[in-house]
């Protein structure tokens, strides 16, 4: 038996009666075949097709396509990861028909929102924000950064550490990095891109959060920066990260 509570909880990520009790059947009781399934679990027999066939769908069940068909319970964790990305899935494909048609009809309104924008001054402010929206990433992270040295990727390790454990994306193009800091890189993103020039910096989170920095070199060399503009206004947040990907798609491959 499990508690009220984690059957609600099922039930509302979109599992039916019928489709619980299967799957806490195939829980407690290990592979078993359609018949077994549903005198055990009390689904009637004339549903159980039905009910397990949403399941394998769902990525809860899986079936071994035998003689008998026998099913077992796939663990919890991987249908939860299942549902999302089917649920991100379905959005993505419904995003741009519900925007492109929605958005103008929301603008001529006139009910349009001002962009949230701020001006970040000092590299501690700027350093402290970046941080925040790194924490925050679900999805992918863009980071475009002038240069790279060793004095700078201790400030850069501690911003990129948030993103340890989590599976997010992350793109990374610089436009001078040090040839002995490129291993400590590539623990961060997969792909590293260089490009002659780059002007200023930023980060861009899940196409929905940037900010832009403008960076100041010493007449030693190094970098600081001194202001950033952030904004979490969808479209500039969407205009930045289509730049980025413009840029990206003509910068250099770094090969580790």
């Amino acid at each position: 038996m499990i508690s009220d509570k984690t059957k609600r909880a099922l039930e509302d990520i979109g599992l039916t009666k019928y489709e619980i009790e299967v799957y806490l059947t195939l829980l407690n009781a290990g592979p078993l075949t359609a018949i077994e399934l549903s005198k055990k679990s009390g689904v009637p027999y004339s549903r159980i097709y039905e009910v397990t066939e949403r399941l394998e769908k769902k990525g809860w069940v899986k079936s071994n396509r035998g003689r008998p068909n026998r099913y077992r319970a796939r663990p919890p964790i991987e249908g939860m990861r299942s549902l999302k990305l089917q649920i991100q899935k379905e959005i993505e494909n419904n995003e741009e028909y519900i925007v492109s048609e929605l958005q103008p009809l929301y603008e001529k309104s006139g009910e349009s929102e001002r962009p949230d924008i701020w001006i970040i001054h000092g590299e501690e402010n700027l350093l402290e924000k970046i941080g925040e929206m790194v924490e925050k990433t679900k999805k992918n992270v863009l980071i475009a950064f002038p240069k790279i040295t060793e004095e700078n990727l201790v400030t850069l390790q501690q911003i990129l550490d948030k993103l340890r454990g989590k599976e997010i994306e992350t793109k990374f193009m610089t436009s001078n990095v040090e040839v002995r800091i490129l291993d400590k890189m590539f623990k961060y993103s997969k792909e590293i891109r260089t490009r002659d020039i780059l002007y200023g910096g930023g980060i861009i989170i899940d196409n929905r959060e940037a900010i832009i920095i403008f960076p100041e070199i010493t007449p030693e060399g190094d970098i600081t920066f001194s202001m950033g503009i952030w904004s979490d206004h969808l479209g500039l947040a969407a205009l930045a990260a289509d730049y980025f990907e413009y840029l990206w798609s003509t910068s250099k491959v770094i090969e580790r």
